[in-house]
């Protein structure tokens, strides 16, 4: 036996590649065994390069703030497998998913317990494999997935299991079942979880322990162990919805028997192909609305699952760029899944029916829709502007569909366009923005364009919390704080400016909460820098009109744009990447450039101008200002200004009492409305296509 698990050069790299591919936890920290050599004391610890350092080392590790774990890689699971070490891995990764699912026996009757366990899960054909423990008075079974899964659910689908197979109910202290693994739901505040000890351990197998045991040979240890590893069957998500749906239902019978396939050859749902029922083509297949779209799992095919997978499992930008730049990803995600599951059915954003609807038809699949979106009773609204013909084409496009996305430059109408909706939606409605200058300047034009007095629209944020009969607006940040199940079921009409923030977590959070009929997003700009706006076209819809400039007559377009590129003679001396902070730093204290800037600054103030200067960084804003003196009248906007100040100083720049405001962009930027400005200094670099257009 210990031949067969020999570790020689020829099939080293393919061995351990298998061994990692099943046994697949988080790779950016480990745990290894100890034992003191004073106290006897024994335990696992995280591996952190930090460890036992003077004054750097602060133990507990969940606790230090130095810690810099070591990352899992070939080079330790060798030492595990050659008996170097005994590691122990944390099941739930980064997303809170999970690669597998094991059942922990180590007291009372374990054996027993752990065999009763396993004989269930051969009766409904569900591969399992069994393991004697490190100590040798213990077990493990192990279920494995071809996917990572929400650990909540393997969670839901283990207790199920035990339930089903007469081990959830033996208690007392022969009981042999310990826990499960995954042994949360969720990772808490940075928390690893609870860790598995790996199998296979050199030292242990001398022993007979931490092998798979053979259920066909009286339980004695499999003699080709890495033969058994190559050719264990996985399960998929999709199984494991459809388990939790026939344990129900007491329709163990029906399961088909899993495929025993390598790890690597094994696709998604190819251990549940035989599952699929044959009643597609006779039936509709029924898609259900709400704040998320609801599709039955077992009346699709595996095309259809690859579909959404191509769709909604999308690599994370930010990961990579992160990676690129030699940033620590430990807390982003590398994958982000769009695409869930929920008591056998798919749960999919809502913005995603249209792709749906086209996939279907052109596969000649029928299917049905069952809106079960909120709208509430008609409302009353009265436009009491004039909008130009462009507005009125978009509107008429708006009015089509029941979600997607208005894309209009600055200064184009998107908030008039939005407003004029109302009349013919008739809903309670409610509009989201991100700052508190928004929410005022939206309730400002809701007043101007519908005649709604103040008191009447409802207002969530800076303080306030009223919901309005007709109309509300919200900033995301105070709809987060709240309790969305009182306001979700009264709300028939939801419209988020500035929708490109959507794919911003919290932002998202709050818009896949409303059930509303209709949902409208208004951006000047789909893109992103973390380029991420697929996320918002998934939440939001597509663009359903997009507002051209080019095709608009030249008696709507305004005063054309000059657009004056000044070029300095400063160059960064540092690594371009790497110095980024240092490189600022020079730029906005760069005296020659900063002189440039004031000189120009200068030149337009004295054709009585209104102008924005528009920075990235406060200090920038001091400096310039510093050098300006008494050239000019001028304020600074930037975000140590209380909400108070920050309003007044806004409503002087519009009343002309000042004619050069100098801003950080964060508070300027979208959706802010400066109809009278002449001259726009962009004075701080930017790589962001939103902040150039905005």
């Amino acid at each position: 036996m210990s031949d067969m698990l020999h570790l020689c050069e020829k099939d080293k790299k393919g061995k351990i590649s298998i061994f990692r591919n099943l046994f697949k936890g988080r790779e950016d920290v480990f745990a290894k065994y100890w034992v003191s050599r004073k106290t006897g004391k024994k335990g696992y610890s995280p591996v952190c390069k930090n460890e036992w350092i003077p004054q750097i080392c602060r133990k507990p590790c969940e606790k230090c703030g130095n810690k810099e774990y070591v990352p899992l890689d070939d080079f330790w699971i060798e030492k595990h497998l050659r008996g170097d070490i005994i590691i122990g891995i944390y099941p739930i990764q980064l997303d809170d998913r999970v690669n597998f699912l094991a059942f922990d026996f180590d007291k009372g009757s374990w054996f027993e317990d752990s065999i009763i366990l396993l004989k269930f899960c051969q009766s409904i054909n569900l591969p399992a494999h069994l393991e004697r423990s490190k100590s040798g008075n213990g077990a493990h079974l192990w279920i494995f997935f071809s996917q990572s899964i929400s650990a909540a659910k393997v969670r839901e689908f283990g207790f199920r299991l035990l339930e089903k197979g007469g081990i959830a109910g033996i208690s007392g202290d022969k009981s042999g079942f310990d826990r499960i693994f995954p042994n949360q739901d969720f990772l808490h505040d940075g928390g690893l979880g609870n860790l598995i000890a790996l199998p296979l351990q050199y030292k242990a197998r001398q022993k007979g322990n931490t092998l798979f045991l053979d259920p066909d040979n009286s339980f004695k240890p499999y003699i080709n162990q890495w033969n058994l590893l190559i050719n264990i069957g996985r399960i998929s998500e999709i199984d494991i919805d459809l388990f939790i749906e026939k344990i129900s239902d007491d329709t163990f019978l029906n399961l088909s028997v899993f495929p025993s396939k390598s790890p690597l050859q094994s696709s998604l749902r190819d251990a549940s192909q035989s599952l699929q029922p044959s009643t597609l083509e006779k039936e509709s297949l029924k898609i259900t609305i709400s704040n998320y779209l609801s599709i039955p799992i077992k009346d699709t095919d595996e095309v259809f699952y690859q579909f959404l997978r191509k769709n909604l499992v999308i690599h994370n930008p930010i990961f990579y760029d992160k990676k690129a730049k030699g940033f620590s990803t430990w807390d982003t995600p590398k994958i982000i899944y769009c695409i869930n599951s929920k008591g056998g059915n798919y749960i999919i954003p809502r913005g995603f029916l249209k792709n749906i609807e086209r996939y279907l038809l052109q596969k000649s699949i029928p299917f049905q829709i069952e809106d079960e979106s909120i709208k509430t009773p008609n409302r009353a609204f009265k436009c009491r502007i004039k909008i130009y013909n462009y507005q009125k084409e978009a509107l008429k496009e708006i009015l089509k569909n029941n979600v997607g996305i208005l894309e209009a430059p600055p200064g184009y109408g998107k908030t008039v366009i939005a407003l004029a909706t109302l009349p013919y939606r008739k809903q309670r409605s409610l509009i989201i923005v991100h700052t508190k200058e928004l929410l005022v300047q939206w309730i400002q034009k809701i007043g101007d364009v519908m005649g709604i007095e103040k008191s009447d629209i409802g207002i969530i944020g800076g303080g306030k919390e009223k919901i309005g009969e007709k109309i509300t607006v919200a900033t995301y940040q105070s709809l987060i704080r709240k309790d969305l199940k009182i306001l979700v079921d009264k709300i028939g009409y939801v419209i988020v400016d500035e929708c490109h923030r959507v794919p911003a977590n919290t932002f998202q959070k709050v818009v896949k909460e409303f059930k509303a009929r209709y949902l409208l997003g208004l951006t000047a700009t789909p893109f992103r820098k973390d380029k991420l706006q697929k996320l918002m076209f998934l939440y939001m819809g597509e663009i359903i009109h997009r507002i051209d400039p080019d095709k608009i007559s030249s008696e709507l377009k305004g005063v054309n744009s000059i657009l004056e590129i000044r070029y300095t003679d400063f160059y960064p001396t540092f690594e371009k990447v790497k110095k980024y902070k240092k490189i600022i730093e020079a730029l906005t204290k760069d005296e020659n450039r900063n002189n440039l800037i004031v000189r120009d600054i200068v030149g337009e103030y004295s054709l009585d101008k209104s102008i924005l200067v528009l920075t990235g960084r406060k200090g920038h804003c001091l400096e310039i200002s510093q050098r300006l003196g008494r050239k000019s009248k001028h304020s600074i906007l930037t975000g140590n200004l209380s909400p108070k100040v920050r309003r007044e100083v806004l409503k002087d720049f519009r009343d002309k009492k000042i004619r050069v405001l100098l801003a950080t962009g964060q508070l300027i930027g979208e959706g802010i409305d400066l109809p009278f400005l002449d001259t726009l200094f962009l004075v701080f670099p930017t790589s962001s296509k939103t902040k150039l257009i905005q």
